[in-house]
């Protein structure tokens, strides 16, 4: 079983191969590992755990990652990382960032832009069985990077360096 976990938003997605849950809660890092054991409870151990890195919520992201690696080095399984421009091969792609500008990626650059820009093809979500097709891709090629977050916009602590 290959456990995908997001929590780059309000609302968490758990995904379980074919079981797929979303909920919101007011404390994701209490609420999440409950539904995890609660799937994980009747003997099913996962062989991947797949987690999305970004872009998002920058507690979330790292809320995510951090419970995503504690499961992994715990069962002894593989960790891979998804961003959501993974879900799209299109040569320009982009998100709504939600506060009036895009992130957009170009030529595998990440950039803010006010406006979209007219060739992009906008990603507005994805499919749960995408997620876990994508992570059994990463697998099986044998090429697993370290999981890192994808942090587009900077910190605020870094915007007056």
């Amino acid at each position: 079983m290959i456990i995908f976990i997001d929590t780059t938003s309000q609302n968490t997605r758990l995904i379980f191969d074919e079981q797929f849950i979303q909920f919101t809660a007011e404390k994701q890092a209490i609420a999440m590992p409950a539904r995890v054991r609660e799937i994980l409870s009747n003997g099913v151990t996962p062989t991947a755990i797949g987690v999305m890195t970004g872009p998002g919520s920058f507690t979330g992201i790292r809320l995510g990652i951090a419970y995503a690696k504690g499961l992994a080095m715990g069962y002894k399984i593989p960790l891979i990382g998804v961003n959501l421009f993974d879900f799209s091969l299109a040569h320009i792609a982009a998100i709504n960032s939600g506060r009036g500008d895009f992130y957009v990626r170009q030529n595998a650059k990440f950039e803010i832009l006010d406006v979209l820009p007219s060739d992009a093809t906008l990603i507005e979500c994805y499919e749960p069985a995408d997620a876990i097709s994508l992570v059994k891709k990463k697998l099986n090629s044998g090429h697993i990077d370290e999981v890192m977050p994808l942090y587009i916009r900077p910190s605020y602590a870094e915007k007056d360096k």
